[in-house]
């Protein structure tokens, strides 16, 4: 799934790391028990949250599994009294920016060139929470 989605794959060790990190948020949608349809990946930085990666298989889109990875992620990190949420986004990503702006995101920052296999730039986005999310 990984590879199909995105031009530059996690490899085996970077999804290891995430899932043992002790700092992380991760959220993992099954279809069964040996095929994962979804997935978030959050870890937490100092005092804020950053938001690493989000996937869902194409063959599952537009079914709200997105929205419900977004929302216990956000549930997780309201429930560790984490209010920042930070996440890097393409312009071009229309489906991506949507559904950040459902969750109440706000372009705060562009990165330049940020991703290196087109040289497009980023979206900074943050979610603040008042009063926990």
């Amino acid at each position: 799934m990984e590879r199909a989605l995105f031009s530059r794959p996690w490899g085996p060790d970077a999804f290891l790391e995430e899932i043992n990190c002790k700092d992380a948020f991760n959220c993992l949608v099954r279809r069964t028990s040996a095929e994962i349809i979804g997935y978030l990946f959050c870890r937490r930085i100092a005092d804020e949250v950053h938001i690493l990666k989000i996937a869902v298989a194409r063959m599952w889109r537009h079914q709200g599994i997105a929205s419900w990875l977004m929302n216990q992620g956000l549930r997780r990190t309201g429930e560790a009294g984490m209010d920042t949420v930070l996440l890097e986004v393409r312009p071009s990503n229309t489906a991506a920016l949507a559904l950040y702006r459902k969750f109440g995101f706000e372009t705060i920052g562009r990165r330049p060139g940020y991703y290196p296999e087109t040289g497009e730039d980023a979206l900074l986005m943050m979610r603040q929470a008042k009063g926990g999310s």
